[in-house]
């Protein structure tokens, strides 16, 4: 993949993470566009984000359900599985730079990158952590390293089952 094009992709995803999580329910639509347009223009992204996505929805739906973190209302916002979604695709997208790395440096990245991002999240008050933030930052690590290791299995068997293309 050209530097360029991997550049592209991910400021394009931090914009996405941006307005999922600062702007949670106020571009929910813009979300819902980026994330089509994402699927359409690189038609295979779609079945890795939902098969990537639903574990992790399943993820954040059972840390929510122990009180681990809680969203507005108690109820698992719409923004967080676009978020899901968009992250799934984007992983996808970037498969290729993924694959030059060991699996245990991605797990390591995962498990602190999957955390910063939920502290950030905190910091911009789109969730709030019950268990306060040393308990909440140890359970997320130790989730995210799990699921970085889930997700890396599901990305071999998907690249095998429908090759790089």
């Amino acid at each position: 993949m050209p530097r360029l094009h991997f550049i592209a992709i991910t400021l394009g995803f931090n914009l996405y993470w941006l307005l999922a999580v600062w702007g949670q329910f106020d571009y929910i639509w813009l979300l819902t566009v980026m994330l089509i347009g994402c699927w359409w223009t690189f038609r295979g992204s779609w079945r890795f984000a939902i098969i990537a996505g639903i574990t992790g929805i399943s993820m954040d739906v059972l840390l929510s359900y122990f009180g681990v973190y809680q969203f507005a209302g108690n109820v698992f916002p719409l923004w967080l599985i676009l978020l899901w979604l968009g992250f799934s695709s984007f992983v996808w997208l970037v498969r290729k730079v993924i694959r030059n790395y060991p699996p245990y440096v991605l797990v390591i990245m995962g498990s602190i990158g999957g955390m910063i991002s939920y502290w950030a999240g905190f910091r911009l008050e789109a969730v709030s952590w019950p268990l306060g933030i040393p308990a909440t930052v140890i359970i997320l690590l130790v989730a995210w390293l799990v699921y970085s290791m889930i997700l890396l299995v599901l990305l071999k068997k998907c690249i095998h089952r429908w090759g790089e293309g």
